[in-house]
């Protein structure tokens, strides 16, 4: 695995009710300290009153400069979509709740503590495998004899068929009772590994997205390399 770019971490921390400072974050102070703090370029406030979104700002941390996508607030969510790795996207957090504890009238002990928090990864990375690797040779032998075969049409006939993505859904379960009892759903993500767009199949460049923290994300990713050359391995034997 090398040339890894375009990290993204989306963060999501869900609270009790009433726990966040909502209608408190919508006065037009507590709005200016949150976007000269990240320096955010816009902010778009519900007119409704149920979600406040600010747009294209930055962190600095520990001498590392980070563009935040986003930080969307809502009355039981804060959501952080962040270029870096998952320990940026925390310090972004921290960062947050400091100024959520010093809103007046606001107890500074208050942490905010959430009921969860889930997270994100996306990136782009050179793999040290092909992505035929990871389609069953029979499937592949089909698609690319008899499949292909069976495509042609009086207009035309295939050049070539290949895989576009693969993907796999996850489904959870709720860990803890004292989730549904403050009504939290997960709902259903996706790990992802597509080839990069407009780049060659021999580059071996892919986009990979799964629902883990930075370092999980990219741990899966070298399994799965150590995981199709042990299986190379044994073919040759």
């Amino acid at each position: 695995m090398k040339d890894i770019v375009d990290i993204t971490v989306t963060q999501v921390r869900v609270y009790p009710t009433d726990s966040l400072p909502f209608a408190d974050l919508r006065r037009a102070d507590n709005v200016k300290t949150l976007k000269e703090r990240f320096h955010f370029e816009s902010v778009h406030i519900d007119p409704l009153g149920l979600q406040m979104t600010f747009n294209n700002g930055t962190f600095d941390h520990r001498g590392k400069s980070l563009h935040i996508v986003s930080l969307t607030v809502e009355q039981r969510r804060v959501l952080i979509q962040a270029r870096g790795r998952s320990s940026m996207a925390d310090a972004v957090y921290a960062a947050f709740s400091s100024i959520l504890a010093n809103i007046p009238g606001r107890a500074k002990s208050n942490k905010f503590e959430p009921l969860l928090k889930g997270e994100e990864t996306a990136c782009v990375v050179t793999l040290d495998i092909d992505f035929d690797d990871l389609i069953a040779p029979p499937l592949l032998r089909f698609i690319q004899t008899e499949g292909k075969a069976k495509l042609r049409t009086e207009f035309g006939s295939p050049k070539s068929v290949a895989f576009k993505n693969l993907s796999f859904e996850v489904r959870y379960g709720l860990a803890s009772p004292q989730l549904e009892e403050h009504d939290v759903t997960l709902s259903n993500k996706l790990i992802t590994i597509e080839p990069r767009l407009a780049t060659p199949l021999r580059e071996r460049r892919f986009y990979t997205s799964s629902p883990t923290d930075s370092e999980t994300h990219l741990a899966m990713l070298e399994a799965l390399e150590k995981e199709v050359a042990k299986f190379h391995a044994g073919k040759n034997k």
